[in-house]
């Protein structure tokens, strides 16, 4: 499989980066810690020295933990090297020469004892330390999910 991604006009590589984007899973998520926090907020102010600080301090703790945790996700794609960083901050990277396969396919994932179905960018790449490297495109404006499709060729399976 080849993978190409410069510009004719003057041979400099062209650049490509997706940040995970703000989405109502996001929004959701954070938003139920936010108002638990306001909701802790409320009762220590309504029942002084009842130690309602500590739910208050606890939420905003995981709202913020939650959003950089988020905001870590990132793919790139620069110089013939393709980089993943998911959301515990690891990276995973390998050279687009070494992609033998890039298909999207729908994983079944399990979360808090549930199975959940998603849409999961696989590539599979040989002279790697792992076989594939998976990518959730949930994560991702629809935009920069196409972009990543045509700069890797992907298939739709």
């Amino acid at each position: 499989m080849q993978c190409f991604i410069s510009n004719p006009k003057d041979g400099e590589t062209e650049a490509f980066e997706a940040r995970a984007a703000v989405n109502g899973a996001v929004v959701a998520l954070v938003g139920m810690f936010v108002l638990l926090g306001l909701l802790s907020v409320w009762l220590a102010l309504n029942r002084p020295g009842s130690g309602d600080w500590k739910g208050a301090g606890i939420c905003a703790g995981m709202a913020v933990l939650l959003v950089v945790s988020l905001r870590g996700i990132r793919v790139r794609i620069t110089e013939g090297v393709l980089e993943y960083r998911n959301v515990l901050y690891l990276t995973q990277r390998c050279l687009l020469s070494d992609i033998e396969q890039c298909a999207v396919r729908w994983m079944t994932v399990r979360r808090a004892g549930a199975l959940f179905s998603q849409q999961q960018l696989t590539l599979e790449a040989r002279l790697s330390r792992t076989n594939a490297i998976f990518i959730p495109l949930e994560h991702f404006k629809p935009t920069d999910q196409a972009r990543m499709r045509e700069l890797l060729g992907a298939e739709d399976e």
